[in-house]
């Protein structure tokens, strides 16, 4: 008899465990705003806080319309929601390895795992926000502080966790000498194709880096890919210039679409952060 109890007693606390943590899961959602770089080095230290911001400010390579970054950007140095950290390999060894952590659609190129074996330090710039964001200026301070620390520490490779973008930091900084706007939207998001049982799904990566979930398009004929990615792509433009996921029409292939989208979800399988299902419809005309 004791030996029942027992097995039911474990049965409870097993029970009220599952309990708790679904509801754990329910009240903790994802962050509003969360933008993420990785970046991989030989240096011992990584730089401090008052070389990093006269890199960004001062001595900005990238001023060639002004400075990128004034002191409004700059005092998100002081905000909470701003961290930078470093960690070095040994203890560490999965975050030397984000082809393990990333996505299949998000391989990393064949350059990458030779740069980050080399690497012995893993500086990380993050920004995350459990409230909405109205204005992006931490996008230009993040974006500018990672190509900062990247050429101050001769860094091998970058990585940014949201669009789980693999760069060479030449490329990064090549990017922000084309055009010096950090919070621009190529430089944050790509629009990706998967196929799955239930047919192909185009969608977007890194949408969460300017506070909005990611969208994507589902059970799409392999002969519509193209249509598909178009409308994802042009719906997320839409929707950072606004600053919100609304309905739109959008022209393209000669036809009208009318765009409209799902609540945002939480906890898809593809996506960590709050993701949205797209629906288009052609406009025909009267």
């Amino acid at each position: 008899m004791g030996a029942v109890i027992a097995v039911l007693a474990l049965i409870a606390i097993m029970a009220a465990s599952a309990i708790l943590l679904k509801r754990r899961a329910k009240s903790s959602p994802p962050p509003m705003a969360r933008v993420e770089y990785w970046i991989y080095t030989n240096a011992e230290t990584p730089p401090d806080e008052a070389t990093i911001l006269d890199r960004i400010l001062a001595k900005n390579p990238h001023s060639k319309k002004g400075p990128p970054v004034g002191t409004k950007e700059g005092i998100l140095f002081s905000d909470v929601r701003f961290h930078i950290g470093a960690l070095r390999r040994r203890g560490n060894a999965l975050l030397f390895r984000p082809d393990l952590l990333c996505d299949s659609d998000s391989s990393p190129p064949d350059w990458f795992a030779q740069a980050v074996e080399d690497a012995t330090l893993l500086i990380k710039v993050l920004f995350v926000s459990e409230e909405p964001v109205q204005a992006r200026h931490f996008l230009q301070v993040v974006v500018h502080c990672a190509d900062a620390i990247a050429d101050l520490t001769k860094a091998t490779a970058t990585y940014e966790t949201e669009s789980q973008r693999f760069m060479k930091p030449s490329e990064l900084y090549r990017l922000l000498d084309l055009d010096s706007d950090g919070a621009r939207f190529d430089l944050h998001v790509d629009v990706r194709w998967d196929e799955v049982e239930e047919g192909g799904v185009a969608f977007t990566r890194g949408m969460a880096t300017g506070g909005l979930p990611d969208i994507k398009m589902e059970r799409v004929p392999d002969d519509h890919r193209t249509l598909a990615t178009f409308l994802v792509e042009e719906s997320a433009r839409a929707a950072w210039d606004r600053g919100a996921i609304e309905p739109l029409e959008i022209n393209g292939f000669g036809e009208q679409f009318i765009v409209e989208f799902s609540e945002p979800m939480t906890g898809a399988k593809t996506h960590r952060n709050r993701v949205v299902a797209l629906k288009a419809s052609r406009r025909i005309p009267l």
